[in-house]
């Protein structure tokens, strides 16, 4: 081998050496997207799905892998069990294949079995994850569920995190067809005549105002019933009546109730007039 030879190649491997490893991406949107059954029933013992939306740009190769992931229910709900959650193995998968669950309090959590780089369990996708309970009670609801989701250490990069609510009702069984969502404070609150019952086709983003999100960020699940009072100037979003509250969702997520009550009526679309900020205690 020529001096010149053995040169080059002593570059080209310094030159390797020095290529920047690309930062992990991040999981950004990534969510608990859904739960289900919502709402839940009251005196009832069942499966509930926790179904994660996990995001991340590098996708299966370059991407982070979710290491790690938590829900925290309400004191009136009885867990019973952790089911172990299988994923799909990719081709090319370099994160850790072994997982644990289990409970911390009211916490439920998912975690990768392993540590340090690349020890994520779950690539990139949807992931439901599923726990046994009995709720004993409605006191409280809807209740907001907090999650947190995190992902894996990348090229000894720190991982990243993600958290969130997730609002979900409780309901009555019994001998009427519509169930009693609790809490039933809707008689306490003036409704006004032309007000119509509506059901969630789609996960809601709740507004306290159009345009303005609650924070921390609350969304009720599809398949929730709501009274329904009428449109935004803009015609964007409806106003509802939830837990008590005059809150706003956005129009596309609602659509009539074809309960037994309701039969399917069309949801109003008067004009709900929204005060001006600061017209709650008087301006100024």
């Amino acid at each position: 081998m020529t001096r010149k030879v053995a040169i080059s190649i002593i570059l080209i491997g310094l030159l390797v050496g020095f290529i920047v490893v690309p930062a992990q991406a991040d999981i950004a949107g990534s969510a608990l997207s859904a739960v289900s059954p919502a709402p839940v029933v009251y005196g009832t013992t069942f499966d509930i799905t926790f179904t994660v939306n996990f995001i991340s740009p590098g996708g299966v190769h370059t991407g982070e892998y979710m290491d790690y992931m938590d829900v925290t229910v309400p004191d009136q709900w009885t867990i019973n069990a952790v089911y172990n959650t299988p994923h799909t193995i990719p081709d090319g998968f370099e994160g850790c294949t072994s997982t644990s669950e289990g409970t911390l309090g009211q916490t439920i959590y998912w975690a990768s079995a392993c540590t340090g780089d690349l020890a994520g369990a779950w690539p990139p996708g949807t992931v439901d994850f599923v726990a046994n309970v009995t709720v004993t009670s409605c006191e409280g609801a809807p209740w907001s569920l907090p999650w947190n989701i995190s992902g894996d250490e990348w090229r000894y990069i720190p991982p990243h995190d993600v958290s969130g609510n997730y609002l979900i009702g409780c309901s009555v069984p019994g001998p009427d067809p519509e169930p009693v969502v609790v809490p039933g404070c809707d008689a306490l609150l003036p409704i006004p005549a032309t007000a119509v019952g509506g059901t969630f086709v789609a996960d809601a983003p709740v507004y306290w105002a159009p345009g303005e999100l609650t924070n921390p960020l609350v969304t009720i699940a599809a398949g929730n019933s709501a009274r329904v009072l009428g449109l935004d100037a803009s015609g964007e979003y409806y106003q509802i009546i939830w837990g008590c509250n005059f809150l706003w969702v956005p129009k596309a997520t609602l659509g009539p109730n074809y309960d037994a009550v309701w039969h399917g009526a069309p949801l109003p679309t008067g004009v709900i007039e929204v005060p001006v900020a600061g017209a709650r205690d008087g301006g100024g």
